[in-house]
């Protein structure tokens, strides 16, 4: 490869390195917004009526006390740690007590479905359900380990697998969905007088309380903004982490005109980067370039046979550990020539032929039909065609 498309081909990836960035940063930025206002309209409507306070006043008071969470530094802190615990405790709780609010027929709506923006809709907050803000960083964490699995080290237990852990996650997050769309597709009749119907206060408290402490492990992975290096040694605060902040909370105090605008950015942003980028990303690893090696040797000298140049030149590097104790040893310099790893390399790759079919078709499915069709919805929803 020349220095031209050495220079050219980092070019690109800086570009798309920070795009990436970007987005993630935006994403994130967005939802703590969402979650600051949302949760200080919850918890200021659980408060008795006969105590008033001013929106901003509440929320900047919120704020303070998340603040102290937010600059942990990263996530095994206790203090994210906690945080996190009590978001998920006070879901749980906030769960069922929506669930045996509605099977006693008291409502359970909530007003915040009014300050979301055009494209929260039904089928998009369902799909903004199960987005993540970390599918590229485990898709390259995944790619990078894809070549562990012939190595000689240990296996990894069954209860730290990647996709036993996966499942699960899974499995959870559709039990504890599945009923709220249930309760959503039939909403109950505004019965004042049940007993049920006293939970309703209990129920914006948890909900508040879920979405503010869920805000420290959403910002403490956020892009950090470019402070200038002398800053930073000047003080002792996180300066970084303090900016981001102070932008979420006067984001968080914007009309509601203006909110609903941040809204439609963040489930554009969630939606596209976990579902449209990874088939992108996807598709142009595994359709536009040859197939990754599983057990051929990249090696920095050229080989004497050309086919296999082609071959093994798109090929990341594999440790000596791969192809079996004392191979470093043993293996010759033109390896990537060898008639029996080739031919195992082939075997290899027919086997994993019919998965890559598959995964094709719902990758592709996933990025032309769903994510083509979502776009032209969500400009036909934002200038108004229906």
């Amino acid at each position: 490869m020349s220095r031209g498309s050495r220079i050219t081909r980092q070019r690109v990836r800086e570009v798309v390195r920070s795009s990436i960035r970007a987005i993630t940063g935006i994403s994130r930025l967005f939802l703590a917004v969402t979650y600051l206002r949302e949760a200080s309209h919850s918890l200021l409507s659980s408060l008795p009526s006969d105590i008033y306070i001013a929106n901003w006043v509440f929320t900047l008071i919120l704020a303070v006390i998340v603040y102290a969470f937010v600059i942990a530094q990263s996530l095994g802190s206790k203090r994210v740690i906690y945080s996190t615990w009590i978001s998920i405790a006070s879901y749980v709780l906030w769960f069922f007590c929506v669930t045996y609010a509605h099977a006693n027929g008291a409502p359970t709506g909530h007003s915040s479905w009014l300050r979301m923006g055009t494209l929260w809709e039904g089928i998009t907050v369902i799909a903004f359900t199960f987005t993540s803000s970390s599918t590229l960083t485990l898709y390259a964490s995944l790619k990078a380990s894809a070549h562990a699995a012939n190595s000689v080290s240990p296996k990894t237990p069954i209860s730290r697998s990647f996709k036993i852990l996966s499942i699960i996650s899974v499995a959870l997050a559709v039990c504890l969905t599945i009923p709220l769309l249930i309760f959503a597709a039939s909403p109950n009749q505004p019965l004042t007088d049940t007993p049920s119907y006293r939970l309703r206060p209990f129920i914006l408290a948890l909900s508040g309380i879920t979405l503010l402490s869920g805000i420290p492990l959403v910002l403490i992975t956020t892009p950090s903004l470019p402070v200038p290096e002398r800053l930073r040694r000047s003080t002792t605060i996180p300066l970084s982490k303090t900016l981001i902040f102070v932008i979420v909370v006067i984001l968080s105090l914007v009309p509601v005109d203006v909110s609903r605008v941040f809204s439609d950015i963040l489930i554009v942003c969630a939606l596209v980067g976990t579902y449209f980028l990874p088939a992108l990303v996807h598709i142009t690893t595994h359709f536009f370039k040859r197939p990754l090696s599983i057990i051929m040797p990249t090696l920095p000298s050229t080989p004497s046979n050309p086919h296999a140049s082609n071959f093994s030149s798109n090929l990341p590097p594999l440790p000596d550990s791969s192809f079996g104790p004392g191979s470093s040893a043993s293996t010759p310099p033109n390896s990537a020539n060898d008639p029996l790893l080739q031919r195992k390399e082939f075997m290899l790759q027919r086997k994993q032929f019919g998965k890559r079919i598959i995964w094709d078709i719902g990758v592709w499915t996933l990025l032309l039909p769903v994510g083509g069709g979502g776009f032209v919805w969500a400009a036909g929803r934002i200038v108004g065609r229906w």
